[in-house]
């Protein structure tokens, strides 16, 4: 595979950039991540105004979200390999 032009390295920076900032702010202790339910089933559910019933979820295990961080080393690891 042909190297990466500079134009492409930064579009990829840009990117990984964006992906950093959107992992912070999940990450921080002052966001909470929730999936909507029926009805209540356990103590640790809550009731969100105007949703409904929610619970919160794991950040970095079990969940779709960590996708994102599996994401991004995927992303970081083509560049290096294609920017020397």
């Amino acid at each position: 595979m042909a190297k990466l032009t500079a134009a492409q390295i930064r579009s990829i920076e840009t990117v990984l950039y964006h992906m950093d900032r959107a992992q912070n702010f999940i990450n921080s202790p002052h966001t909470v991540v929730a999936r909507v339910k029926s009805v209540c089933t356990t103590t640790l559910d809550f009731e969100v105004p105007h949703v409904g019933v929610a619970t919160a979820i794991a950040k970095d295990i079990g969940s779709d979200l960590a996708g994102l961080q599996m994401a991004r080393e995927y992303l970081q690891n083509f560049l290096s390999m294609n920017s020397k």
